[in-house]
């Protein structure tokens, strides 16, 4: 058996985790010019302050990446499209494996057409190499 403890470094935040990561990721070097090239339009005053508010995991994917990872497929792709959220039942418990290079990308944009189609949005992880820098 694995103990948790080996694990943990991969694992999602939980809620109660959330204001600590908020500061650390606040207080980052990288996050003004991460914050001004995916919020263009925002106040970043404004959306420091309303970025330390965040009190869940929920908060985060909600009020936050939803509306970066719009921003980014606005950016970057001419289209979006989908299939199938028709067949994923609300009531249910899912596992999704990706094993393509832009698996953290991909996996934002599931969370955003999951919160679109009021799916409750998934737990995100990935390797360790792709958590450099800190800010990740």
């Amino acid at each position: 058996m694995i103990q948790q403890s080996v694990l943990d470094e991969y694992r999602p935040y939980y809620d109660n985790e959330v204001p600590e990561a908020v500061a650390r990721i606040a207080s980052d070097s990288l996050f003004e010019p991460i914050v001004r090239f995916v919020f263009p339009d925002e106040d970043y005053a404004a959306f420091v302050e309303n970025f330390r508010r965040l009190g869940s995991v929920y908060d985060f994917q909600t009020k936050i990446m939803d509306k970066a990872i719009c921003n980014i497929v606005r950016a970057t792709a001419t289209d979006l499209s989908y299939s199938g959220i028709d067949h994923i039942d609300p009531k249910k418990s899912y596992t999704y494996i990706s094993n393509h290079r832009d698996i953290v990308l991909d996996s934002a944009i599931l969370q955003t057409i999951f919160y679109a189609n009021d799916i409750k949005t998934s737990e995100i992880t990935f390797g360790s190499n792709l958590m450099r820098p800190q800010i990740v």
